[in-house]
Parts: structure tokens; C-alpha cells; sequence
């Protein structure tokens, strides 16, 4: 292996960097700023790639030693999609190669479970509640309000429901609420549900249990 090719592939491998043919663009998940909530997909070309390396690495890097290195590390895709299924090997999947931390597997659980259980509407505010307590439960670090809706937001987009926030909250018992309810019933204000507190303390415990389940799974 070439010196360029072994800082090209150190690179890749640092950023988990993927190369899309179509798009011509180099990505890779990070935060530019260091803040978790800034979290998005960098995207840059090729060529701008070969100018990082050749201004901080190594002045003889070219663009074949870039790709031959994403071709070395299995990271070079034809086409890219945002999908919420899965899609051909040959095609990156922005949706499904977004890195899972612990508080994310909460969310999913607690979405999943809402949707299972066939809850049409929920209030914001009860769902958010619940799942800070879940994370506190759990031990994990606390998730800031920007990231808890960008979490919990990304699961319910997944299972076809809408947050509606901003100018989209409803007049309910004559107040503006914000809601989460199912695509499906989106104007059916009757369907949205406002959890006692029993049924709170209810769907921590069952949503717990599952997270437990998820653990164990991962552990086999």
C-alpha cells in the first residue's frame, strides 16, 4: 500500500466516510461544531476531499488514490436515497446509515410502541415527559429539548405521524396544543388522547421492558 492510499483509507476510516458515484459527493455523519444537535450528513465533492489532503497530509494525493481507497474500504455506492425501507447494496440509504446512540433506541421503542398500541394522538408534552423519564431510568445522559425533538421526531416521521408545532398546533379544550398525531387521522381532533397519569407510569414500564429485551438481543 502506497503512502497516499494509506492516508486516504486512515481518513475514510476515521470519518466512516462513503463515496456515491451519482451524486459525485464524499459523506460521512458528524457535527461540525461539536454540538449534538448539529449533528447532519457533511457532504463534499471529490475534488474538495483532494484539497483537504493535499493542504494537511500529503502534496502527491490525487483523486485516483481517493477513490481507489473507497473502492479498498467497500464504501463506494452508485446511487443514494431517503428511505424508510431497505434498499439495494449498490444504493447508500441516508435514513439507515445515520449512527444509533442509546437515547435514539429509546425513542425508536417508544415510538414503535405508541404506534403498536394504535395510539392515533397524542399530546407533545405528556410524550416528551415520558421520555425523559425513560432516559433518566436508563441511566443515560440527559437529552436537551432540541434533541429530543429531533430524536423523537425522525421515529414518528418513520411511522407515518406528524408533530404539529409552530402554526401547526390545534385549538383543543380552547388552547393551542401541540400534538403528535397519525397521518391517518389528521383531522380527527376526537383521537387525540391525554394520558393519565396511571397510563404514563403504564407505558414506561412496558416501553423499559422492551428496551430490556432490545439489550439482551443485542447481547446474543
Amino acid at each position: 500500500m502506497s503512502d497516499e492510499i494509506e492516508i486516504c483509507t486512515k481518513w475514510i476510516k476515521n470519518k466512516n466516510a462513503h463515496l456515491i458515484a451519482v451524486d459525485n459527493k464524499v459523506v460521512w455523519w458528524e457535527s461540525l461544531t461539536g454540538k449534538a444537535r448539529d449533528e447532519d450528513w457533511q457532504k463534499i465533492s471529490p475534488a474538495e476531499l483532494l484539497r483537504i489532503l493535499t493542504f494537511t497530509e500529503m502534496d502527491t494525493i490525487t483523486i485516483r488514490h481517493i477513490i481507489t481507497s473507497f473502492q479498498e474500504c467497500d464504501e463506494v455506492y452508485e446511487l443514494s436515497a431517503n428511505s424508510h425501507s431497505e434498499t439495494p447494496k449498490n444504493v447508500f440509504n441516508y435514513m439507515s446509515k445515520i449512527p444509533t446512540t442509546r437515547e435514539e433506541i429509546v425513542g425508536e421503542i417508544l415510538v414503535g410502541y405508541i404506534d403498536d398500541i394504535g395510539f392515533k394522538g397524542l399530546f407533545w408534552a405528556q410524550i416528551v415527559a415520558i421520555y425523559q423519564r425513560i432516559i433518566k431510568g436508563q441511566g443515560l445522559r440527559r437529552v436537551n429539548k432540541f434533541q429530543t425533538k429531533k430524536i423523537l421526531n425522525r421515529y414518528f416521521t418513520i411511522r407515518s405521524y406528524t408533530v404539529c408545532d409552530k402554526v401547526g398546533r390545534m385549538l383543543i379544550n380552547g388552547k393551542l396544543q401541540i400534538v403528535v398525531i397519525h397521518r391517518a387521522a389528521i383531522h380527527e381532533h376526537k383521537s387525540i388522547v391525554e394520558l393519565t397519569s396511571t397510563a404514563q407510569s403504564r407505558m414506561i414500564k412496558k416501553v423499559t421492558n422492551l428496551i430490556e429485551l432490545n439489550k439482551q438481543g443485542e447481547e446474543l
